[in-house]
């Protein structure tokens, strides 16, 4: 992803920032936000408390801050009722999963071995940890900041995903949340408390929110391991759909949802575009460009901005075209857009010989063996 088109946007923002929530920031927060720079806050939050001790120490960014707790939906949530005493999910296949059983096979080294090196291999709960018996909302965590306008979140916690989803989710609008990043399970049963995909993108759609990406994760069974991904146990190049990764984003360019857009900033939407191309869409970036043409322009060079974006499209292409000429290029229908056309040309079909061609054909393959006299 090139940040070029983003970095246009940050240097744009005047009178906002571009404000993080990131639940489960294990790892460290995704450096392609930090791309907004002085514009930039973020607010981490995670259940190992040794690795957010790790990340204080090694953050920089005044605006950036981290707290260890477990989140969860708060008795005084009018959803309590239905999501207490229930299973986060059921019908959970990990433990037949090759990472499962390399994880057993190599449980000394990952115990004797540093928080970094449990949180390798996902055992998060093997770090210290915060006190679970006094978990916080979300609502409590920004009100402490004092912060009421979010543009992005992302929810990777394990287990209580989908009910802290739900706990939130009546305040999206009033956050004015932009974008989400949500790991979503393609396991599970079909109650509607349960963290599977069905019940997040229901309730996704439900606040306004379209799904435009899917990063799905395989998991082989370890009775036939396949090869992972990654240098550690965790996702396989093949096997059954286990995770995914799913962005959800206000789709404003929309004729549906355009009228949203009238309740926002300039600065706001333009922070839209720049969370799809931070997110390598592009494309749709440069259709809220567009659309939205006559706002963008309050801020940066629309055509300048285009360009960028055109240039992302194209990624590793040594002759980038502006994104006048780009898209003259798909006008004109360009062999760019293709694969190698010839390599995937069906075969003409067969057409049946006559009886004359049948009888010359057998003629000539006689005269080939036996010689003509």
């Amino acid at each position: 992803m090139t940040a070029e088109f983003a970095k246009s946007i940050a240097a744009a923002l005047q009178r906002e920032q571009f404000t993080l929530l990131d639940l489960g920031c294990s790892g460290g927060i995704d450096p392609a936000w930090r791309v907004f720079g002085d514009r930039f806050r973020a607010l981490g939050i995670d259940a190992s408390a040794s690795e957010c001790r790790r990340l204080v120490g090694l953050e920089q960014h005044p605006n950036v801050h981290y707290r260890s707790a477990f989140v969860r939906m708060l008795p005084d949530h009018p959803a309590y009722p239905e999501f207490v005493g229930k299973p986060f999910s059921t019908h959970h296949p990990f433990s037949r999963t090759s990472a499962h059983r390399t994880v057993r096979l190599l449980d000394e080294m990952i115990e004797k071995g540093s928080s970094e090196d449990k949180l390798l291999f996902n055992q998060w709960a093997r770090t210290e940890l915060a006190n679970e018996a006094e978990p916080i909302s979300v609502e409590s965590a920004l009100a402490e900041l004092k912060w009421d306008d979010v543009d992005f979140i992302k929810i990777d916690i394990d287990n209580a995903d989908f009910e802290v989803l739900t706990a939130i989710s009546d305040n999206l609008a009033k956050w004015k949340v932009l974008g989400m990043k949500l790991e979503v399970n393609f396991f599970g049963g079909t109650t509607p408390t349960e963290a599977t995909f069905h019940n997040t993108d229901r309730l996704m759609r439900s606040k306004g929110f379209t799904l435009v990406g899917l990063e799905p994760r395989t998991y082989s069974m370890h009775q036939l391991p396949a090869r992972y991904v990654n240098t550690v146990a965790a996702q396989t190049h093949t096997g059954r759909v286990f995770q995914a990764d799913a962005y959800y984003v206000l789709d404003l360019a929309s004729e549906d949802d355009r009228t949203t857009a009238l309740s926002m900033s300039n600065e706001k939407l333009a922070k839209l575009a720049a969370i799809f191309s931070i997110c390598d869409q592009p494309d749709s970036a440069a259709e809220l460009v567009i659309v939205f043409r006559d706002r963008f322009r309050a801020l940066l060079d629309v055509h300048q901005a285009l360009d960028q974006l055109a240039f992302q499209t194209q990624g590793a292409r040594p002759d980038k075209r502006t994104y006048k000429d780009y898209i003259e290029e798909f006008e004109a229908d360009s062999p760019y857009f293709y694969p190698r056309r010839e390599q995937h040309l069906p075969p003409p079909p067969r057409r049946a010989l006559t009886l004359i061609e049948r009888l010359r054909a057998g003629w000539q393959a006689f005269s080939q063996k036996y010689g003509s006299s």
